[in-house]
């Protein structure tokens, strides 16, 4: 049943025009978009795609990774708004900027 489902995610998301790519990894739909400001027009469709075909209990929890956009099928009650995952460089980046102010007294 997991993967009818996956497949039919993935034929609606070929469908829409607006990817470059998509594929499912673990549960989560990974799209890399042709024009990344159609990110929330997705999610909101891919919700109602969700809601008429899958199950009408449906929330989409989206995440940027990069360049890319994660989106995970959640219980409607669990949807929350967007999540930007900043990448591991510009996390070391900030802490690092952080210890030498620190050291420095700032």
């Amino acid at each position: 049943m997991q993967k009818q489902i996956e497949r039919q995610i993935l034929l609606f998301t070929e469908a829409t025009g607006v990817t470059k790519r998509a594929e499912v990894v673990h549960g989560t739909l990974f799209v890399k978009f042709n024009n990344p400001q159609d990110k929330e027009w997705f999610r909101k469709s891919l919700k109602n795609f969700c809601k008429i075909f899958i199950n009408r209990d449906t929330g989409i929890n989206a995440n940027e990774v990069g360049e890319e956009f994660a989106y995970d099928i959640v219980p409607e009650k669990d949807e929350r708004n967007w999540n930007k995952v900043e990448p591991l460089a510009s996390k070391v980046d900030t802490y690092l900027e952080l210890a030498n102010e620190m050291t420095e007294g700032k």
